[in-house]
């Protein structure tokens, strides 16, 4: 952790933390009440660093929910269409993201785990890298036709006929 924190903000930390104390909350930490009130900065840093993750940026957030939208669209649309030739159920369904290298994938895992949307699809690990750069081809696409929820057969094709595209 590189900034460090004001009097006042140390304060209110410190004040939380007596409070889950005095509730007994699994929360409660007093090691960390202790460095707190004592102003020992490397302890602080540390408790820190480990507990609390850097914000994602917006717009992480923002590509996951529309990467997740496009493909509620596919499979919804391919349902719907009488004839499915040249379209595989294969080639339309989510295939997650790469947990080790893709912070989207904890975002993913928690709009579909913990908040319980898209309940057709389910947090996945692609392990490749190559899924994000996929996404985004498919994506510009799809917003090109304005975000249709409902595709016809040559919008799907065109779709995830970018999905093998050489980058």
């Amino acid at each position: 952790m590189t900034e460090k924190l004001t009097r006042v903000e140390r304060l209110i930390l410190r004040n939380q933390y007596a409070i889950l104390e005095a509730l007994e909350s699994e929360y409660s930490n007093k090691e960390f009440l202790l460095a707190l009130d004592n102003g020992y900065t490397k302890e602080i840093e540390e408790f820190l660093d480990s507990s609390v993750s850097e914000e994602l940026p917006i717009s992480v957030c923002t590509e996951v929910w529309s990467i997740l939208d496009m493909f509620r669209a596919l499979n919804n649309s391919y349902d719907r269409l009488e004839d499915k030739t040249d379209i595989s159920v294969k080639e339309i369904q989510f295939e997650g993201f790469d947990a080790n290298n893709d912070s989207h994938y904890g975002y993913m895992n928690y709009v579909l785990s913990d908040r319980g949307r898209y309940d057709e699809s389910m947090p996945m690990n692609s392990h490749c890298q190559a899924t994000l750069p996929m996404y985004r081809r498919m994506l510009s696409v799809w917003e090109s036709f304005d975000k249709p929820v409902n595709l016809n057969s040559e919008q799907i094709k065109s779709i995830i006929g970018v999905k093998f595209v050489a980058v």
